[in-house]
């Protein structure tokens, strides 16, 4: 049979194991859900800032446009008979040293001519005429007339003499706003990726995740690469269409789960947070409006990491509740001890008393004792 003693230990024992385990669930849970709160915070914050980043990076090469469109060669937009191979020798000079993929210089009536010294007609290009308004734009990236890259097409108004005389533009590589994204980091998953009003996703900073959205989506490879994307017709099939639409066939061989929510928030253009799976991982992400281009961009990151404190947040209150443990059951077993002891002292001296003999004499020091 047990003692008195060893019966309060274990009474003690799982008395504090019920304790500390309910204290432990309770930081827990307490310490994660603020933990949330404060992402929910700050990760709209930083898509915000990752936004202007963005922004800044394309208004940086429209800059550099706007500088060779500054040129006195561009004088002879003005010039009735003016001539264009000297103008074709300068475009392509510039499209070499800026690392364009190519130059058009349209004047005010959308007759254009290229780098290469191809003459079109644009007079009914969007992005001409944005420009020609006196307002710098960009297209999406889209695919180029041969279907064969994706191109983004920067385009600003040429000024000559206080007025708008044309319009310069320039091709370049459509990953490069991809490559903007990359430079946006959170932590070490997080990734930025950028979707336009439509729900389409048109820069990835996982590039590969990019070329295999574009590659499962047929595509139409006729997509003029200066043409907007506002321009297409919206019955043509997207150029890179998202692949994060939870109820199409292509988002689910992806990988998305969950993602419908976060693509409309985006293409609402509102700021805020979710989560959402990939492959089977939680993700959690903050987005913002990219404003004037009508984008929206995202920072995702594994949830696993951002929680990662709270990880050993319950380490720590693993080795506290057992150490309270341990040194609970060293006291509960003291108490226990120092209660059973004299208990079982007295016992046995009623038990020699019963038996006749009254010579035994009782302990002092429980004599003196004022308790039970």
């Amino acid at each position: 049979m047990k003692s008195i003693g060893s019966r309060i230990a274990v009474f003690f024992g799982i008395l504090l194991i019920f304790v500390c385990l309910g204290f432990g669930i309770i930081s827990y849970f307490a310490s994660s859900n603020s933990l949330i709160n404060v992402l929910h915070e700050t990760m709209p914050k930083f898509a915000s800032e990752a936004s202007l980043t963005i922004k800044d990076s394309i208004q940086n090469q429209l800059n550099v446009l706007s500088l060779i469109a500054s040129s006195d060669n561009m004088r002879i937009l003005k010039e009735a008979d003016g001539d264009y191979s000297g103008i074709v020798s300068f475009l392509s000079n510039e499209t070499k040293r800026a690392k364009h993929l190519q130059m058009i210089l349209i004047d005010a009536q959308g007759k254009s001519i290229s780098s290469s010294g191809t003459v079109s007609d644009m007079k009914d290009n969007d992005l001409f005429k944005t420009a020609l308004s006196g307002k710098d734009t960009v297209s999406e990236p889209m695919f180029s007339d041969d279907g064969s890259t994706v191109v983004m097409t920067y385009a600003v108004p040429v000024i000559v003499d206080n007025e708008v005389a044309g319009v310069l533009m320039a091709v370049r590589d459509g990953l490069e706003l991809s490559e903007f994204a990359k430079r946006i980091r959170f932590g070490e998953t997080g990734e930025a990726f950028i979707i336009d009003k439509l729900g389409r996703t048109i820069a990835h900073a996982d590039t590969e995740l990019l070329n295999n959205i574009i590659s499962v989506k047929s595509v139409d490879a006729n997509t003029s690469a200066t043409r907007s994307a506002r321009s297409a017709d919206t019955e043509d099939i997207d150029t890179i269409s998202s692949a994060t639409h939870t109820n199409d066939e292509t988002g689910d061989n992806l990988g998305f789960d969950n993602f419908t929510n976060v693509q409309q928030k985006m293409m609402d253009g509102i700021t805020g947070f979710e989560e959402y799976k990939y492959k089977g991982i939680a993700k959690i992400t903050g987005f913002a409006p990219i404003s004037d281009y009508g984008w929206s961009i995202a920072v995702s990151v594994d949830k696993e990491e951002m929680m990662a404190e709270l990880v050993n947040l319950r380490i720590i209150f693993i080795i506290i509740s057992a150490l309270f443990l341990v040194a609970g059951l060293f006291v509960s077993f003291f108490i226990g001890k120092n209660i059973s002891k004299p208990l079982t002292e007295l016992t046995n001296q009623c038990i020699t008393m019963s038996e006749g003999n009254f010579a035994t004499d009782v302990n002092e020091k429980y004599l003196k004792r004022n308790d039970e």
